[in-house]
């Protein structure tokens, strides 16, 4: 572990939805460093709490695998780049900040959470879902907050 993480929260390094115990919620930590400004520190912060949460909901991601590779008078020359790109596009409704802790080295760490009901209130109200899909998503909500899926928790 580096001296910028000693001594944080679990939630910080690991599995934040340990931290909830069997309350169904989806959360996200987002952290930011090298801001001085406390207050946009915190804002970007949560900002990418809240995206983590989302691409947890719904993500699309494109990439690009470019390897190169070419040998001249004996010198080998490789060039691998790897480039991808994660698109989310949701309206998140109802997240909040449960906690939030700053490193030593002054990275903004904070704990967003989407709890079920919030979750649940935010389809209800959503416009432009159609109603068999708004009662499908309904349906499942409980079962997709309660999972504990611990091949993906390590990313």
């Amino acid at each position: 572990m580096s001296a910028s993480v000693a001594g944080a929260p679990a939630w910080a390094t690991g599995d934040c939805r340990k931290y909830f115990g069997e309350q169904a919620v989806i959360c996200g930590v987002g952290t930011v460093s090298g801001v001085s400004s406390p207050s946009l520190a915190r804002n970007a912060a949560m900002g990418r709490g809240r995206t983590e949460i989302a691409r947890y909901l719904q993500v699309r991601i494109k990439s690009i695998l470019t390897d190169y590779q070419a040998a001249k008078g004996g010198l080998t020359e490789q060039t691998i780049e790897d480039n991808s790109k994660q698109i989310t596009d949701m309206t998140l409704s109802g997240t909040r900040m449960a906690e939030y802790w700053i490193a030593p080295d002054g990275t903004y760490y904070a704990l967003m959470t989407l709890g079920l009901e919030e979750f649940k209130n935010s389809v209800q109200q959503a416009s432009g879902i159609q109603e068999p899909i708004r009662q499908a998503v309904l349906a499942s909500a409980g079962k997709a907050f309660s999972v504990r899926d611990d091949e993906t928790s390590r990313y």
